[in-house]
């Protein structure tokens, strides 16, 4: 996708601070607005937008996807950029080199796109219109940076994105959202032991499915808002996974579900039991059950296959990055659930399956396949 003139580039920015969130807004920025034949003109209205961005997703793409007329002197400052392409009837205005670049930037970034508050880097002024002291930008763009896009310019976003979804999320912050053709998968770190509850919704009817109401309610219910919740998984029965149980039944109406073997551990009835090879349907989307007997006697895993969209493994507390769950040094227990991850698991499901644990962060089975041997041989 290329802009043909500096006209579209308002509407274009807006469409890119529409994207699904920073990493994928910066993922484009600089490649479809950085064209050569305008230079600074074009760089100086993304950089005002990619400023906005966190350090982290900036770098990448700033050293990328410079147009030649920056790339080619990357050792230089803002300064150094008037006298490159200034629009014909304007002046350009330079935030002062001392300011031009985010703090623990690279040395060879060019400062134009590492300003750390809106509106660092530089602008156009037209002329006669005063600079504001110091160097800094005017509060509102000129008039010429304000004409219309070209009509279908959100019709067709980029192709190209990457995937965004990390899912590292840290107690306190925010939900890490994934969006499958299909689904659509929130994860929230809650509770003193850092476990992960995932909300899961269907996208053609908007019901949901919560997996470990495990604490922190009054956050898990703002993340279920007012959208149809139908259920609440329990992957097994240890406390830390049902504390917000009880009061998000409660308020939302939802069947309380979990293996027979746990179920009597809850705090609450449940409402249906699930077995291995059971299926547990909301709205059109259909998870499998998978019972990992080992941590609990009734601990399970759910499987959504979404088919194009790959394999989303939730595992509960019987598989995390680096092992299989805690079996307290029981022999028996951890040969149980070994043979059930590897039977159950790894030996039916691909490498790209991702796994979705209890705790912490994600990994897939292709990254933790090799080290099979290794858990089967010091037997945690």
């Amino acid at each position: 996708m290329k802009f043909p003139d500096i006209t579209a580039l308002p509407t274009a920015t807006r469409h890119l601070a529409t994207l699904e969130n920073s990493a994928a807004r910066s993922a484009v920025a600089a490649r479809h607005l950085a064209d050569p034949a305008d230079g600074a003109e074009l760089l100086s209205v993304a950089a005002r937008h990619l400023a906005d961005l966190p350090d982290s997703a900036r770098p990448a793409v700033a050293l990328r996807d410079l147009p030649p007329v920056l790339a080619a002197r990357p050792q230089h400052g803002v300064g150094d950029l008037a006298q490159k392409r200034v629009r014909p009837g304007h002046r350009q205005m330079a935030v002062p080199r001392s300011r031009s670049r985010g703090r623990g930037a690279p040395a060879n970034m060019p400062a134009l796109l590492t300003g750390r508050s809106r509106g660092e880097g530089v602008t156009l002024v037209p002329v006669g219109q005063p600079c504001m002291p110091g160097g800094t930008v005017l509060p509102e763009p000129p008039p010429w940076l304000t004409m219309p896009a070209p009509a279908d310019l959100s019709a067709t976003p980029p192709e190209d994105l990457p995937m965004t979804y990390t899912g590292d999320v840290q107690v306190g912050g925010p939900a890490d959202v994934r969006e499958l053709p299909a689904l659509t998968i929130c994860k929230l770190a809650v509770g003193p032991y850092d476990n992960n509850a995932y909300l899961l919704r269907c996208t053609e009817t908007g019901e949901g499915l919560l997996i470990d109401a495990a604490a922190d309610a009054d956050r898990l219910l703002a993340l279920v808002a007012d959208q149809p919740l139908r259920s609440i998984v329990t992957t097994h029965q240890h406390g830390d996974h049902w504390q917000a149980l009880e009061q998000l039944r409660k308020v939302t109406g939802a069947d309380v579900i979990a293996h027979p073997l746990d179920a009597p551990a809850l705090p609450v009835p449940v409402d249906h039991t699930v077995e291995h090879g059971d299926t547990i349907t909301f709205g059109a989307v259909t998870l499998e059950v998978i019972h990992l007997r080992g941590h609990t006697p009734g601990s399970i895993a759910l499987l959504y296959d979404g088919g194009e969209a790959g394999h989303h493994l939730f595992t509960g507390d019987s598989l995390f990055p680096g092992g299989v769950g805690n079996t307290w040094k029981d022999s028996q227990r951890f040969t149980q659930l070994y043979t059930d991850v590897v039977e159950r698991v790894f030996d039916r499901l691909p490498d790209e399956t991702w796994v979705y644990p209890g705790h912490g962060k994600d990994t897939t089975l292709g990254v933790e396949r090799p080290a099979l041997p290794e858990w089967k041989a010091r037997g945690w």
